[in-house]
């Protein structure tokens, strides 16, 4: 069961070596899978850096990819390209990232703007 989560609500995408150029995110970080077109994301309110980077650890990262960090975005910046921002706490603050377009370039062309919007990252 999906449930909105708030404009105003912050969400981090974590980030792996894939993801980043240095310490710029690439945006390939926002491209989310072809199979189902839904990217993965944690609702950060009330957390910590150190809480995010926990969650990162625990429910991101697995034995062959780890998290390298975060970028925080708010889900106004995703809403201003048309997508939504939908809940399911599986596991708990865990939302995706849904209504992306069917072409392939116009996909690109979001995440641009996504990379464009992150309000912080944090890296290590």
């Amino acid at each position: 069961m999906f449930s909105v989560v708030a404009a105003e609500s912050a969400v981090a995408r974590f980030l792996f070596s894939g993801h980043l150029k240095g310490s710029r995110v690439r945006p390939n970080a926002f491209i989310p899978p072809e199979h189902d077109l839904r990217l993965s994301v944690c609702v950060t309110d009330d957390l910590t850096t150190q809480d995010i980077h926990a969650w990162g650890k625990l429910y991101a990262s697995s034995p062959d990819r780890e998290a390298k960090g975060f970028a925080l975005l708010h889900v106004f910046d995703f809403h201003a390209e048309d997508l939504s921002v939908e809940r399911d706490d599986d596991p708990p603050r865990h939302a995706e990232v849904a209504g992306w377009p069917a072409d392939k370039e116009a996909r690109l062309d979001v995440a641009k703007q996504l990379v464009r919007a992150i309000a912080e990252i944090q890296l290590g």
